[in-house]
Formats: C-alpha cells, structure tokens, sequence
C-alpha cells in the first residue's frame, strides 16, 4: 500500500502532487527482499531516494510507528502521484508548485 500526504483537496497549487511517499508492504506477497526492492526504486527516473523505515525514521526523524516500510522521495524536477486521472491540473490558478 502506497500513501501520498500530501493528497488532499486543496490543489491551488499543488495539484496534489508532492515528493514523498511511504510504502507498507505485504510480506506475505513480497517476491523480492527489501533491499532489492530499494535498489529497485532507487534505479527509477525522478527517484532521488529510497530508504527503508529505520533509515527514514533517522534521516528524517520520523515516528518509525507512523511511516511504511519504505520511503520513497523524487527528485527537484518530478513529483509523486497516483495517475493523471486523480490530479485535475486544469484546477490550478497559480504555477504548479511542489511541497517537497
């Protein structure tokens, strides 16, 4: 399960689009180890990190109790979204901005 914050209704400027996700993984589906799953993502385009929930809760002192298995923050020029249909950028007045 994947969650985005900063998915909310108000998208004047954001569209509901931001940089950081947290990923809860299910491991009785897991087909690969967390590690290889973060080399994985890591090797995406626009992913600037990928940490797991002990490297997170350290780097970005984060409650470890409140964050997924993995974290996952793109780079300056992308942002994280669930897909084109679910962020309407007609609705923004203002140049879309990223809170990341």
């Amino acid at each position: 399960r994947v969650i985005l914050p900063i998915t909310d209704p108000y998208v004047v400027h954001h569209g509901a689009l931001g940089s950081f996700a947290t990923i809860y993984l299910d491991p009785a589906q897991s087909i690969c180890s967390v590690e290889s799953l973060v080399h994985k993502l890591q090797e995406h385009p626009g992913i600037h990190t990928v940490l797991t929930k002990a490297d997170a809760a350290a780097a970005f002192s984060l409650p470890a109790d409140r964050i997924g298995d993995l974290v996952v923050v793109s780079d300056v020029h992308k942002v994280l979204g669930l897909s084109p249909e679910a962020h309407d950028l007609t609705q923004l007045k203002e140049p879309l901005r990223s809170h990341g």
